[in-house]
């Protein structure tokens, strides 16, 4: 499947840009993902082709007319999801960022002036992104970043699978520093600099615990809006008590049950549990998602401890709980044990997941840990 991004600008020539370089052009040129520019103006009517008009209620600029994008829009065979790139949009996320690259079709408009009509908007239900709290002369660029963002996830661009994992916000901290050669550096300002005994130590495990130390102490510094969010699940672990980022939570639901779609749609109903979960493990990893596979679950009693008395199916970004079922029927009792898992782990959304149906719709069942 390509991922082809539509876009509706004044300016078409700016795309695809610097895409068309390092490893998103030869993605480009290998056709892992492609893009179509749709130019607004010639959608326009009249001598000069205007595709703005005056503000009711007065104020500074133009706007950009409904009438005219709607036409530009209509002639897109295939427009998928739609997204208008403005300031007052969504923060743009790396969660957002995987989702998206799963889509076949993205339509982004990139608006000029003071904007778009409103109208446009709301008749063809457009989400609004933003890429940050600042305002630039129009939505190209902000485009080409979501674009990036999007087509280096795609399987094979990035040449190692692994990278997109290790990197800022993958797992809600920013990325450890990094060093190559030469082992120590003389600046030219006179300071002799070396690499950290650690990393040429050879010991993997030191290497991870001073990456992971690393990166919470970037975080901190650097953003402490994530290390409070952090701080926040870390004492969830402790008090069972979860701080709920819900958008978050919405992102990761998305991407399971797309992925139970795509690997019912391969393999069908009929088939073992097991096979079905592994498969629907590798997927999810494979959307850069963290995933764990037969969790034990303790349960206590006063001091007593039992550490193997239940297995969750797949825990995915320590969130969402998801057990597994090829079964004719799903039972009361099948709903109980998600339910009772839910309760003993203290994670807020559980999946039901009966692949022994036509359509896997029919299969899926979602709850909430109250």
């Amino acid at each position: 499947m390509t991922l082809t991004f539509n876009i509706l600008t004044l300016f078409p020539d700016m795309f695809p840009g610097s895409l068309g370089q390092s490893l998103a052009g030869k993605a480009l040129e290998r056709g892992d993902w492609g893009f179509k520019t749709v130019n607004i103006r010639d959608f326009a009517q009249g001598v000069h082709k205007s595709v703005d008009d005056t503000p009711y209620g007065g104020g500074a600029g133009m706007v950009m007319r409904a009438d005219i994008i709607e036409r530009a829009l209509l002639s897109v065979p295939a427009p998928g999801r739609k997204i208008y790139l403005s300031p007052r949009g969504k923060p743009l996320t790396q969660g957002m960022v995987k989702t998206l690259s799963r889509a076949s079709d993205i339509t982004l408009l990139c608006g000029r002036y003071e904007g778009v009509d409103q109208r446009l908007l709301d008749a063809y239900d457009f989400e609004e992104i933003s890429i940050g709290d600042y305002v630039l002369s129009g939505g190209e660029p902000a485009a080409l970043i979501l674009m990036d963002a999007c087509i280096r996830l795609l399987p094979g661009v990035m040449g190692n699978d692994d990278t997109p994992l290790e990197e800022s916000f993958s797992n809600g901290l920013l990325e450890y520093p990094h060093y190559t050669r030469p082992a120590v550096w003389e600046a030219e300002c006179g300071q002799a600099l070396e690499v950290p005994d650690v990393l040429r130590s050879g010991n993997h495990q030191n290497i991870k615990e001073w990456r992971a130390a690393q990166s919470l102490e970037i975080t901190q510094k650097q953003r402490p809006d994530l290390y409070e969010v952090l701080q926040e699940d870390k004492k969830f672990e402790r008090r069972g008590s979860l701080h709920i980022d819900h958008g978050k939570i919405d992102e990761i639901c998305k991407e399971i049950v797309d992925a139970s779609i795509f690997i019912h749609k391969q393999l069908g109903p009929g088939l073992l549990e097991n096979i079905y979960e592994i498969f629907l493990f590798q997927e999810l990893q494979k959307r850069c998602l963290s995933v764990q596979r037969q969790v034990s679950i303790p349960v206590q009693i006063d001091e007593r401890t039992t550490h193997h008395a239940f297995r969750a199916d797949l825990i995915v970004e320590n969130h969402v709980l998801i057990e597994l079922k090829a079964v004719e029927k799903q039972l009361p009792v099948h709903k109980a044990q998600v339910i009772s898992y839910l309760k003993l782990t203290n994670l807020p959304v559980g999946f039901l997941i009966n692949f022994n149906v036509p359509l896997l719709k029919d299969g899926i069942r979602r709850f909430q840990n109250r």
